[in-house]
């Protein structure tokens, strides 16, 4: 074990005997940075709930991308990216050893064409991102397998369902965080295995419950006080939930009751020797968020069947993987790559969508690989042969270990998961260089629309006015599908936008202790 202070920070933090042994064996440095810095790092190469209008770079057609019209590289439609039209190979070139590797990486990263947003198996669904198998929704991220939902964020095998985050095989829910299985649910935290019921805290296989904190196998009741089904339904016609106002007076009532309750979110189930927050069926975890199924992880966030991973963010069934982010779908022995599946034995790699071994330096591979240094292909032997005279190269001008550095970054800080977690001020951002594009809400000039109190209130025209953010005063849309389901539910219309309810969630889900 060995203590060190941040370089960037002036933080403490230790490196493990386990996380030395890793490094020792693939003759790479010791971290310089803190865990904290390096998920920092790991977020501002994603861009998770952040969409726009542009022009494809190929066919010149308007496409919905995750990447800004003002992105320095080319950006491609996805089912062009994917096609025989695109050659990543075009933009190959020799390793210069007269200059830093992160130069020569900077310069390729600026020609090699991006694919659009990376959504696989869609259908009626143009407005989402880094999905699966998505039907019928609008605004859904990171997610797989939904249909007809909105404006969720890691939304799993669900249907029917708004405003969630962190939800799993559940239907017909609503502002919703953390919770599986679920049916016919508004406004619950931390709860599984429930229907019918609304404001829910840390509850599991409740029915019919209202204002309840903690409960188990309950049924009929409102403020974990227990009624007959007469009593409690007739109790129920007097909360009023399809009214804004009365809605928001039950929200403040419902929070402080949860405060009052001293019931401790144990975030930590099933699992053992584990340390971090909601971690699931997972063994000998530390330091790590979001984790299921896991064996021996440590400081990681969102990892799915993970084993032996380091400092890495958004993987499924990966191993061995060390400061990486979003390498999915059986990803084995990588280090400092993002956004990539099926990636095997490769360093430095970002965009590696077709899978691939023994890369480094690439960018944007729609098709499986082998042997390639910086999109250029080599034979196994002289890839065998260049690739440790290029880690030499490096660790003689201070790279090697090193993730790509910030001012590098794939998104504009602002646009990407860090901005949430990680918020940086502009003397942070002169002070490590980084691009902080300030952001523009999209603001109205017409008269602003006053949003109706009740549901019963508010007919399909509504859909046709442009409102505006009570908060931020950013200008956002009703979805007529969207509408349907506030009449369905019986709620009121939001009268804050997708941008500031998603940022509200956040903060709520995100709460645990985040030293840089």
């Amino acid at each position: 074990m060995e203590k060190r202070i941040c370089t960037q920070t002036n933080v403490p933090f230790t490196i493990t005997d386990d996380e030395i042994a890793y490094l020792e064996e693939r003759k790479l440095p010791l971290p310089t940075v803190s865990p904290m810095w390096r998920l920092r790092e790991l977020f501002a190469n994603r861009n998770e709930f952040n969409l726009f209008e542009r022009t494809c770079s190929k066919s010149s057609k308007k496409i919905i991308s995750c990447y800004r019209t003002d992105a320095e590289f080319p950006v491609y439609d996805y089912d062009i990216w994917i096609s025989d039209q695109y050659d990543p190979f075009t933009y190959g070139r020799d390793y210069d050893f007269s200059r830093p590797f992160f130069e020569q990486y900077r310069d390729l990263w600026k020609v090699v064409p991006r694919p659009s947003r990376v959504a696989i198996g869609l259908e009626g669904s143009p407005y989402v991102n880094a999905v699966m198998n998505i039907k019928n929704s609008h605004y859904i991220f990171v997610s797989y397998e939904d249909q007809d939902s909105f404006y969720s964020y890691r939304l799993y095998r669900s249907r029917d369902c708004m405003d969630c985050i962190e939800v799993d095989e559940s239907e017909l829910c609503y502002e919703c965080i953390d919770c599986t299985k679920c049916y016919n649910v508004k406004w619950a935290y931390h709860t599984h295995n429930s229907s019918d019921s609304a404001f829910l805290y840390l509850c599991r296989g409740c029915t019919n419950c209202f204002g309840c904190v903690g409960l188990k196998q309950k049924s009929y009741c409102i403020w974990n006080v227990e009624y007959t089904k007469e009593e409690y339904e007739q109790k129920m016609k007097a909360m009023n939930l399809s009214s804004r106002k009365n809605l928001e007076q039950l929200q403040q009532k419902f929070w402080k009751f949860v405060k009052e309750s001293g019931v401790v979110f144990d975030s930590i189930v099933q699992s053992e020797n584990c340390t971090g927050a909601y971690i699931e069926h997972s063994v000998n975890c530390k330091d790590s968020y979001f984790l299921k199924n896991c064996n021996h992880v440590l400081n990681c966030h969102t990892i799915h069947g993970g084993r032996d991973c380091y400092s890495s963010r958004g993987a499924i069934n990966g191993e061995l993987l060390y400061y990486s982010a979003g390498v999915a779908r059986n990803s084995y022995n990588t280090q400092f790559c993002f956004n990539a599946t099926m990636l095997i034995d490769s360093m430095y790699c970002n965009g590696i969508l077709g899978g691939g071994n023994h890369l480094f330096g690439c960018i944007g591979f729609s098709k499986k690989n082998s042997y390639c240094i910086l999109n250029k292909q080599y034979t196994q032997k002289e890839y065998e042969e260049l690739l440790p005279r290029i880690l030499k190269h490096m660790e003689s001008t201070g790279e090697l270990g090193k993730f790509f550095p910030l001012k590098y970054a794939e998104f504009p800080y602002i646009d990407s998961p860090a901005q949430v977690d990680f918020p940086m001020t502009d003397e942070e951002a002169e002070k490590w260089d980084v691009y902080v594009l300030k952001q523009k809400a999209f603001t109205t000039t017409d008269k602003k629309v006053e949003i109706p109190d009740t549901i019963d209130q508010v007919d399909e025209s509504i859909c046709d006015q442009i409102l505006q953010d009570q908060e931020t005063h950013r200008a956002y849309k009703l979805q007529k599908k969207e509408l349907e389901f506030y009449k369905k539910m019986n709620i009121p219309v939001p009268v804050y936008s997708f941008e500031t309810r998603n940022l509200k969630r956040s903060k709520i889900l995100f709460q645990f202790n985040k030293t840089p």
